[in-house]
């Protein structure tokens, strides 16, 4: 049996319950500075997903953005070359 464990545990004696040196630990545990001031709240799911939806916005109206410049620029090419385009004939 270690010299440090419970030294009369049938008895209800808890004199050394832990190994010389861990009091120190959590003795200066104690010692270390905290911060101040207000703690930072954790980021919301619904915030995160508020985020999540107006990346995919802005990706899907530059997206739409990109495919009318293609189609005006179709539009110019196809009047360009005297084609028409198939929206054109109906």
């Amino acid at each position: 049996m270690a010299s440090w464990a419970n030294c009369c545990a049938p008895r209800g004696c808890t004199r050394r319950t832990s190994p010389p040196g861990a009091g120190s630990v959590m003795q200066l545990a104690g010692l270390t500075p905290k911060k101040r001031g207000r703690k930072k709240a954790g980021v919301d799911v619904r915030d995160r997903k508020i985020v999540e939806l107006q990346r995919e916005n802005a990706r899907l109206t530059a997206r739409a953005e990109r495919a009318e410049a293609l189609v005006e620029l179709q539009r110019k090419a196809a009047a360009f070359l005297g084609t028409p385009l198939e929206s054109d004939k109906s």
